[in-house]
């Protein structure tokens, strides 16, 4: 397996994971080739995890500042494919996305979890993160 920057090449397979894996049913390859073009390499990086040809895994991190803490980054998305779980990959999405934001001076790591994603949250405590609040997110169509 490799983990490595994503590529316009990888949009049908990273589709797959986040419209039926990670459960975002308005994920286009449309969509999500214009946003993978308009990603600011300064300020966020999406990698992928490759295991014999396929794209296997998933993680969009950005360097996030707010006024009241030091530098954080903060993981956007995160996911594997289900038939891929449970062997490692998203740990070292996780790793490779902590080396980046190290490289780009952050000193904390920032994630936000559904509450029912039960799963993800045994995940990343398994991965040495805390939850340290919860919180409900308000959204607006604008």
């Amino acid at each position: 397996m490799i983990i490595r920057k994503a590529e316009q090449k990888d949009v049908p397979q990273m589709n797959v994971i986040f419209r039926d894996d990670l459960g975002e049913p308005q994920c286009t390859e449309k969509m999500l080739a214009e946003n993978l073009e308009k990603i600011d390499g300064k300020r966020e990086c999406v990698l992928v995890a490759e295991k014999e040809g396929l794209v296997c895994g998933v993680i969009h991190v950005e360097m996030y500042q707010v006024l009241y803490f030091e530098p954080m980054i903060n993981i956007l998305g995160l996911a594997v494919s289900g038939t891929h779980r449970h062997q490692g990959i998203g740990a070292k999405l996780l790793e490779a996305a902590e080396n980046w934001g190290r490289e780009h001076g952050a000193q904390y790591m920032r994630i936000n979890s559904g509450e029912t994603r039960k799963g993800a949250h045994e995940f990343y405590r398994a991965q040495g993160c805390d939850s340290e609040k919860m919180q409900v997110r308000f959204l607006k169509k604008l």
